[in-house]
């Protein structure tokens, strides 16, 4: 590609052209009455969209609309007004294509920004809130920590507890086993000497309190009951999320810029999201209850799921991965509509499954895995 064409792409990243203005100026530079060359491009439904001429000369090279003398080279900073003149039939058929796939990352970029941004300031109000309120029952079981250190909380629990870990730039990693004890390591880093954290329980909800702006670091390694909570919510940043051997009735896992693992887990109703994270499930169960609705989201990263089958599974799936691709392994299923970005298919037998599990996956830029 020669350079004209680079700052094309480049001004069109950097915002400074539409897309409609992009398509004028990539069709004048592409376009050459004789000895030019045709490349095919692979349109939305994967067939062979329009042939684009890809031109061999420069753009000063390239004969004008008569056929005669050399056409002007382009002015990059005024080119906008004149190519609208020049080449509004030949841009009729690219800008539609140019625009919706300029839409589609755009729809995905605005979403993942205004998900950070409601998530901020729903932490901020969250320990406003918390900060404000007197603790209502449980106890604290550590306080002040070590500027560079960590600690770890001890606690028993009672079945229909909750927990919330909430963490950022740093791995958070929860283990369930048979048990009602639950130990949770912290590893820290403060922003400045005599910050504390404490592990308190506020009705059912077991969290850890502390103020973000106090710590540079805050991450997680848990062992905790498999059976005995009945919501638990993980957040993180900048890390690793791995969620192994646990079952509840609600799960929120959330990362930020970082992948999310799930191994051996059986959750009721689920939300994973992560935001330029791969999201990993594995060996997934789904024996404790018998309505499940699972809700997996993430951009510019791939989502894999390892699901059972079987005849007393019904599946609803419903898969979104613009600008990406699909594959969707569960056997008997009858697809209700499909096109090159999406995907909804339910089990045959779904009605009749004595576990119903309703299924919906997105990504973008990337590869959605079912089995």
């Amino acid at each position: 590609m020669d350079s004209e064409k680079m700052k094309v792409l480049k001004m069109l990243e950097e915002h400074k052209i539409t897309a409609e203005e992009a398509a004028r100026l990539m069709q004048s530079l592409g376009t050459e009455p004789s000895g030019g060359v045709s490349s095919s491009v692979t349109g939305p439904s994967g067939g062979a969209a329009d042939t684009v001429p890809v031109s061999n000369s420069r753009p000063s090279d390239v004969a004008g609309p008569s056929g005669g003398s050399p056409a002007p080279r382009i002015d990059f900073e005024n080119f906008g007004a004149e190519m609208g003149r020049k080449f509004d039939s030949l841009a009729r058929d690219w800008e539609p294509k140019l625009r919706k796939i300029t839409e589609k990352v755009v729809e995905k970029t605005v979403a993942a920004a205004d998900k950070i941004s409601r998530t901020i300031a729903e932490e901020s109000a969250a320990y406003a809130a918390r900060t404000s309120a007197s603790p209502t029952g449980g106890s604290v079981t550590s306080s002040a920590f070590s500027a560079d250190g960590g600690g770890n909380f001890d606690a028993s629990v009672l079945p229909g507890d909750e927990l919330s870990l909430e963490g950022f730039n740093g791995d958070v990693t929860i283990r369930g086993y048979n048990g009602d004890k639950m130990t949770i390591k912290a590893v820290s880093k403060s922003a400045r000497p005599g910050v504390s954290m404490r592990l308190v329980k506020r009705g059912k909800k077991y969290m850890i309190d502390y103020d973000p702006g106090d710590f540079e670091k805050m991450a997680f390694d848990a062992l905790i009951p498999e059976r005995m909570f009945s919501a638990v919510n993980i957040s993180t940043s900048n890390g690793l999320i791995s969620v192994t051997s646990l079952k509840s009735a609600n799960a929120r896992i959330t990362n930020f810029n970082g992948p999310i693992h799930a191994e051996r887990v059986d959750f009721a109703y689920m939300e994973m999201s992560s935001v330029n994270g791969a999201v990993t499930a594995r060996d997934t169960e789904f024996d404790a209850y018998s309505d499940y609705v699972w809700n997996i989201e993430t951009s510019n990263a791939e989502i894999s799921a390892g699901l059972p089958v079987g005849a007393r599974l019904g599946y609803h799936v419903k898969v979104r991965a613009t600008l990406g691709s699909i594959r969707v392994g569960l056997g008997s299923l009858n697809y209700i509509g499909s096109d090159a970005y999406n995907i909804e298919a339910k089990s045959i037998g779904y009605d009749t499954a004595s576990k119903h599990v309703k299924l919906a996956l997105e990504t973008s830029n990337a590869e959605v895995r079912i089995n």
